[in-house]
């Protein structure tokens, strides 16, 4: 019985988890601009287990066409903005391959 119940919490945590993720990615599409959206989007990523860690910040492996859909737009437009905050010095961009800058504090 006891196990039981660890299993049902264990469900409801990845059920909460998963609605809370959905709901968020929700929001952002209905009120938040693409480039915030990508930079979000970005910041989740390199939350991930597969993100690695960099001398300047966090390497993830990431192709434009899949930003563009996981943020909702266009595999140009999330091109032209990985290159406006590679410009602003926010990241570098190579291929797939992305290095988000930590924050200077």
């Amino acid at each position: 019985a006891d196990d039981c119940a660890k299993i049902l919490f264990a469900i409801g945590q990845q059920l909460t988890k998963r609605l809370l993720h959905t709901s968020r990615k929700a929001s952002r599409l209905a009120f938040m601009d693409v480039t915030s959206r990508i930079v979000n989007t970005l910041n989740d990523l390199c939350e991930e287990p597969d993100a690695m860690s960099h001398p300047q910040g966090t390497q993830i492996r990431v192709s434009r066409q899949e930003l563009a859909r996981i943020v909702g737009c266009s595999r140009e437009m999330a091109g032209r903005v990985l290159k406006q905050l590679e410009e602003d010095g926010a990241l570098e961009a190579h291929g797939k391959t992305i290095v988000v800058y930590h924050e200077r504090s």
